[in-house]
């Protein structure tokens, strides 16, 4: 810090870490803020984005996720 203060911390285990997992909730309040924060994927997009992947085994082509995230 400015004043010469100096601060440490860990974790063992990161949370999202299988042995340590994060709520469905939390994830997509996570997703939205990385969207948000990037200001090149729209929201549009990334709210397709989730509903393909909350489908994906129908999904015919990987690359239809890739295209919606690619600015």
């Amino acid at each position: 810090m400015k004043d010469g203060r100096e601060f440490d911390e860990s974790a063992e285990i990161a949370r999202g870490d299988p042995r340590k997992p994060i709520s469905r909730e939390e994830l997509l309040a996570k997703f939205w803020t990385n969207i948000d924060f990037s200001r090149t994927v729209s929201r549009e997009n990334a709210g397709r984005f989730v509903k393909m992947v909350e489908d994906l085994e129908n999904l015919d082509s990987v690359k239809r996720l890739v295209d919606l995230l690619v600015a």
